[in-house]
């Protein structure tokens, strides 16, 4: 697992994290350079670090490669590209595919706009109703979740 502290004022906890997660990359960058550093991250630690919408995008974009990635198997289709394997189709194709979106804020809102292409049917799963955002978003179904039921 690769982590990324946006920020390097807190050395302190960086140094306790990587004895916390030996085997385990941690990493800081200035704040000015996260979108830089974010192409090979597992999870993002703004801290003070401004998280730009460029950041929120590449998130979202590595959101929809392991929903794909996923899908289809990557490492076992991977094996096949690399031996010439094109027998039968490797796992299961994002089109017409039902996604599940829980949380529709930045992330979640671009992932679902990247989703369109391919003619999923969207359901997603919010705290409080948006009309205007299922119909902006294409959702068929928006599920409300009170975070007071939530354990």
């Amino acid at each position: 697992m690769n982590v990324l502290f946006c920020d390097e004022h807190m050395p302190a906890i960086v140094d306790n994290l990587r004895a916390e997660l030996p085997g385990h990359e941690v990493r800081t960058c200035p704040e000015d350079s996260v979108i830089e550093a974010v192409a090979d991250i597992d999870v993002i630690l703004p801290t003070r670090g401004k998280i730009t919408a460029a950041v929120m995008d590449a998130v979202a974009e590595m959101a929809l490669f392991l929903l794909i990635g996923g899908g289809r198997r990557f490492p076992r289709l991977r094996r096949a590209i690399d031996d010439s394997d094109w027998q039968y189709p490797h796992g299961l194709s994002l089109f017409g595919a039902r996604v599940c979106l829980v949380g529709l804020g930045g992330i979640g809102g671009t992932i679902a706009r990247l989703l369109r292409p391919f003619g999923c049917e969207l359901v997603g799963v919010k705290t409080t109703p948006d009309p205007d955002l299922a119909r902006e978003l294409g959702l068929a179904a928006a599920l409300l979740r009170n975070p007071s039921d939530l354990p």
